[in-house]
């Protein structure tokens, strides 16, 4: 077993632990007396009449923080349980010998003291970094199995000889000071759960291998990374990261060329250079509050997963065309706008939403859904002409259409240059609300353009049952849809509804 793969059985064995001691008697309190080295198990170095450990329903907290100025070395060479330790002697080694473990059951508070060679140090309630000088972990595995674990001193973390700190899937660790994380290269950080940095000024993970299984929040502040586990070489592999308004995220030194990651970007100036070389997207890069994400590439970007911008002033933009493959979602929402350039874009996948997507040219081989509910989707060059907008056979225009008022009730693709349609147009009707149902004669501007040309070679109309028809009209400014007949009242309603289900579950 890797050194990596025994602390996730730890890991394990402490979750199983936790449950397994959930009461107890009292908590007796035991410190440490002086600073004369000693082993652990002598109670004569003790407060107490017999050394910390569990017995019976009672449980211990040692307290280890006499700071006298001479130096001292608790050794470990048994497995200690405890309620809690307090650890915040700088004078103080605790020295497990490779042998010695110990499996804290509701606090760990690790304040400056030196953690060496304990084969096993379990955190099980919550943990606490709360030193102002340095904390040393050296050759020792801290398995965090809690839910709340916290950095609130401004003194360093140091990780030497191949130690870990490995935080669970149901932990949340928050940096609340300043202080970074730094090692000898041998150590390893891994995140299973929520890593917040909410603390102002540069937090650094310095030669720490760090690898994020789980979500890493930057709250505010910059959170640098010299060190990240990678799963190939220029991939950021599956994970979440979510940066705030004015935050950063930075791998330094490291270069990326795909992502398989969920990368939120919630607000102006919130930053992660490295993302910005990559030309290929397998997961989520979304850019709300006003984020502006820009890919630097000169070739074609490419994205089999899902490209976001939700909200006013949210762009996502590419220096070179973007081809959405057919696993890929282009989305624009509440205004938002991805921007591309080269030759444009390329669909195979979904483009949908409520904003704007700027290209030379958009080529639609896939689906164009207008709207995230009724709404309008534009299309347009950066220039502002020789837009192009064509649909070719293999692709589809969906349009929904549950009210009277263009781009609140139902949708609308404005074409901001010329737009040429081949292939398939669906139109998929709803039951209106608020207005009379339905009629016969009802008119439906779905496409506006500067110049039309083409034709639907099918169009698929749901929601009106077989009984319904329409008329689809190509003019030169746009597409109009005209209701020609619709079944009986009573059917309409229990077509209609019928076919909003269906409308609603394949969106």
């Amino acid at each position: 077993m890797t050194y990596s793969g025994f602390v996730r059985a730890t890991c394990a064995t402490g979750v199983v632990a936790l449950i397994s001691q959930t009461c107890y008697g009292q908590v007796i309190d035991s410190t440490w007396i002086d600073d004369t080295s000693g082993i652990w198990e002598d109670a004569a170095r003790w407060s107490t009449p017999e050394f910390p450990s569990a017995r019976g329903p009672d449980r211990y907290r040692a307290i280890i923080d006499f700071d006298s100025g001479g130096l001292y070395t608790i050794s470990v060479s048994q497995a200690i349980d405890l309620d809690s330790l307090v650890f915040t002697s700088s004078d103080a080694t605790i020295d497990g010998g490779g042998s010695g473990t110990i499996v804290v059951r509701s606090e760990l508070e690790f304040g400056d003291g030196t953690a060496r060679a304990v084969a096993e140090l379990m955190s099980e309630g919550t943990l606490l970094f709360t030193g102002d000088l340095i904390a040393e972990i050296d050759d020792t595995p801290l398995c965090h199995v809690g839910s709340i674990a916290r950095k609130t001193g401004t003194g360093d973390v140091s990780l030497t000889g191949s130690s870990i700190i490995e935080f669970s899937s149901g932990t949340t660790f928050t940096i609340e000071n300043s202080g970074d994380f730094v090692g000898d290269s041998t150590a390893r950080l891994i995140n299973n759960g929520i890593f917040t940095k909410d603390s102002p000024g540069l937090t650094l993970i310095e030669d720490i291998a760090f690898e994020n299984n789980g979500t890493v929040v930057v709250q505010q502040g910059a959170l640098e990374v010299t060190d990240p586990v990678l799963p190939a070489l220029g991939v950021l592999g599956p994970a979440t990261y979510e940066i705030e308004a004015g935050a950063v995220l930075d791998f330094s030194g490291t270069t990326l060329s795909t992502n398989q990651a969920d990368v939120f970007f919630n607000g102006p100036d919130a930053s992660f250079s490295q993302l910005s070389g990559v030309d290929l997207n397998e997961g989520l890069v979304l850019a709300a509050g006003g984020a502006s994400v820009p890919f630097s590439g000169a070739g074609a970007f490419n994205n089999e997963g899902d490209l976001a911008a939700l909200g006013p002033g949210s762009i996502i933009s590419t220096v070179g065309s973007v081809v959405n493959t057919s696993s890929g979602a282009l989305t624009v929402d509440g205004g938002g706008r991805i921007v591309t350039g080269g030759v444009g874009v390329v669909n195979e996948g979904l483009a949908q939403g409520v904003g704007t997507i700027v290209a030379q040219t958009f080529m639609n081989n896939g689906v164009v859904s207008p709207g995230s509910s009724p709404g309008i989707l534009v299309t347009e060059s950066a220039s502002g002409a020789n837009h192009v907008f064509e649909q070719t056979g293999s692709g589809t225009l969906l349009i929904e259409i549950e009210g009277r008022t263009a781009g609140l009730t139902h949708d609308v693709l404005e074409v901001r240059g010329i737009a040429l349609f081949n292939g398939s147009l669906q139109l998929d009707f709803a039951p209106f609300s608020g207005e009379p149902p339905i009629q016969t004669g009802d008119q439906f501007q779905i496409i506006l353009a500067d110049g039309i040309d083409g034709v639907f070679t099918d169009i698929d109309v749901n929601g009106l049952g077989a009984a319904g028809s329409v008329d689809v009209f190509l003019n030169p400014n746009g597409v109009l849809v005209v209701v020609t007949q619709i079944p009986s009242p009573g059917a309409l309603a229990v077509m209609g509804l019928g076919g909003l289900a269906t409308m609603r579950r394949r969106r």
